[in-house]
């Protein structure tokens, strides 16, 4: 799921040191990049409002053409988290390999870069959970986050695994272990893939330290603690890095290789994108062209084709890349208790036909989304460099004072 993301997560911009294969202007990486953020993002959030929103696909009274791809567009959320985990993999994970080897990794710099990305918007996240699942208890919705209605929606309570609003669930999520050792804070199930991205974060270099490290000690010391945290975090998590290690594979492909040289062609690119969208179209019809490590396969063996492609003529098309990458974190963890609080509050909720009113109602809700995230982005994660930057201002260790003549 940086400045950088499942993202969140999630997936992201690494501001320096990170090598890319093609080692393209950042502002060309930026632009497709920012794009495959927003664009997953907006179906992560698209699928989930659809599932409160709408009658499930056996219940459409008109089955027209435009229902169809409507429901198979809004089944691509999971799908899209795994495009977050490769790109994360290969921004976050090849800024790592670069640093190691250029013998300027720091467990302190990196520390701060990762984990003040992904509180600054965290934090607040949980604030505004635990806000709207209160308001949506208090107004009559007690029921759906006892998980009344987990039958209708993707995400969210269940009747085994209630809204869980306690201080100890909140202080777990703080610290990446929802999914681990308790679940997720409230109504708000996008969390979990939170969880991966962090504990990636954290095994990645200590799985290249082992191999890389300085010292013998450093080695020995990163291969226990990598091992250590591998064998206790759940057998789902650790599966799913897979596809983060896609991301990283395709960064250290070497520019001048054959291989990174076919794959930034027009033809394999042609023939990826085919796999790619049959890829997801698979996964959308629960078909078996839909695994997650052949979306994350097929997904990676596109970014080399990407790092070649010249940035967009049109000067709007950077701009509105940049602002939907730069939204996606703060949309991707936001966006689930507000709906659930719109959908809920006052009991069952709505199950509209995918007819012109519905798509009305839909496109208006998912603007106001939109609007929501955007003004919790105003609020904390556009000042996530100042904040770091303070942080680390505060954290340097004060020069020695000069004796006094």
């Amino acid at each position: 799921m940086n400045s950088a993301a499942l993202t969140l997560p999630t997936p992201c911009h690494e501001p320096a040191g990170i090598r890319t294969p093609a080692a393209p202007a950042a502002g060309r990486r930026q632009v497709y990049f920012d794009s495959l953020r927003g664009g997953a993002a907006l179906l992560v959030c698209a699928g989930h409002l659809r599932h409160f929103l709408f009658v499930e696909w056996r219940e459409v009274s008109q089955p027209t053409v435009l229902a169809k791809l409507f429901y198979a567009l809004t089944s691509l959320g999971h799908a899209s988290v795994v495009v977050f985990f490769v790109l994360s993999g290969f921004l976050v994970g090849g800024s790592v390999l670069s640093q190691v080897r250029a013998q300027r990794w720091s467990w302190g710099n990196y520390a701060s870069r990762r984990l003040t990305r992904l509180w600054v918007v965290l934090v607040p996240a949980l604030a505004l959970t635990a806000l709207w699942d209160w308001l949506g208890q208090t107004l009559g919705g007690a029921a759906a986050y006892a998980g009344a209605y987990s039958a209708l929606h993707s995400s969210g309570p269940t009747p085994a695994t209630p809204a869980n609003h306690t201080w100890a669930t909140a202080m777990g999520n703080l610290c990446f272990l929802q999914t681990v050792w308790t679940s997720v804070f409230g109504s708000n199930g996008p969390l979990w893939s939170l969880a991966n991205e962090f504990w990636y974060y954290v095994l990645f270099p200590l799985g290249v330290l082992s191999v890389r490290g300085n010292s013998g000690k450093q080695r020995a010391v990163s291969l226990a603690l990598g091992a250590g945290l591998a064998g206790m975090l759940p057998g789902e998590l650790t599966r799913a890095g897979l596809t983060w290690l896609m991301g990283v594979a395709m960064a250290a492909i070497p520019a001048a290789s054959p291989a990174f040289n076919f794959l930034r062609g027009r033809a394999a690119a042609a023939v990826l994108a085919v796999l790619l969208v049959s890829s997801f179209a698979g996964h959308a019809l629960h078909n078996w062209l839909g695994a997650d490590g052949l979306i994350g396969l097929w997904f990676a063996a596109l970014l080399p084709f990407l790092l070649n492609q010249s940035p967009p003529e049109w000067p709007g098309a950077a701009r509105l890349a940049t602002a939907a990458g730069e939204l996606s974190y703060t949309l991707y963890l936001t966006h689930f208790p507000f709906f659930a609080f719109v959908a809920w509050h006052a009991g069952a909720p709505p199950r509209l036909q995918p007819d012109a009113g519905g798509l009305i109602v839909f496109v208006f809700f998912l603007f106001v989304s939109l609007a929501y995230a955007g003004a919790v982005w105003w609020l904390f994660e556009r000042n996530t460099d100042r904040i770091r930057n303070q942080l680390e201002l505060w954290l340097r260790p004060s020069p020695p004072s000069s004796p006094v003549a």
